[in-house]
């Protein structure tokens, strides 16, 4: 139950456009993405941003704290990149509010994920394999769901640090596409 809540708080509803990397037999594996406005809004209208980093286990915090790191620097290079005028808070002005997690297949099912997300950009593990879903959704000052974006790919273990990277930094590109 308290996995339901915690992913609950990720998301509401999930529809949208999808876009799926294929696997070219390169360092990066196969990811799809997709990503729902719900209201008109530019990203220039805000001040700065205040992260929500959402942790699903407090047993696995740590390891996952390093990973949501990579997530927010990511979002954080791609979002200026895209005119928010300042990644990390101040007190003056309007704040986006970004909200965002990951997990894994281990723990959340995407039968899970349909119920609390909406539905998942689609990419099947085969058993045994370790599949990941980032989810992450920008909010205005008062809390209302402005846009939503998830993405998910099969990991592959033995990937170098820069891959890793690589892999992050296309899933969170590909997702803000939408915006």
């Amino acid at each position: 139950m308290k996995k339901i809540t915690c992913i609950s708080a990720l998301v509401v509803m999930l529809a949208g456009c999808s876009m799926v990397q294929e696997n070219t037999g390169e360092s990066v594996p196969s990811l799809a993405t997709t990503g729902v406005r719900y209201h008109p809004f530019h990203l220039s209208e805000y001040a700065s941003v205040a992260w929500q980093p959402i942790v699903l286990k407090e047993q696995d915090s740590h390891r996952q704290g390093e990973a949501l790191t990579a997530v927010q620097d990511s979002l954080a290079q791609q979002l200026s990149a895209m005119g928010v005028a300042n990644t990390v808070p101040v007190k003056k002005g309007p704040v986006l509010v970004v909200r965002y997690g990951m997990v894994t297949n281990k723990q959340v099912t995407d039968e899970q994920l349909v119920e609390n997300v909406g539905s998942t950009p689609g990419v099947l593990a085969e058993e045994g394999q370790d599949k990941t879903t980032l989810v992450v959704q920008l909010l205005n000052t008062e809390g209302m769901p402005l846009w939503k974006g998830v993405a998910q790919g099969v990991a592959l273990h033995g990937l170098t640090t820069e891959q890793k990277r690589e892999q992050l930094e296309w899933a969170v590109r590909s997702m803000l596409d939408d915006l």
